[in-house]
């Protein structure tokens, strides 16, 4: 009765950039281009939510 889902989402923009020094590395995406933190989230819930008959084995999140 357990079921596993590998959500794989691409840059977020969330806190965790706001500790990184963009001057030190280069080829960081720009925040503006990154997915929202609650798109990840309407992702997870999309995941989770599904029937016990479907499976949801990877998810991969790209911004548009």
């Amino acid at each position: 009765g357990v079921r596993a889902t590998l959500i794989e989402p691409a840059a977020t923009d969330t806190a965790l950039w706001d500790t990184i020094e963009r001057e030190r590395f280069s080829g960081l995406p720009e925040r503006g281009g990154m997915l929202g933190a609650e798109a990840v989230a309407q992702a997870v819930l999309y995941a989770v939510s599904q029937a016990a008959a479907v499976a949801v084995p990877n998810l991969i999140l790209e911004h548009s």
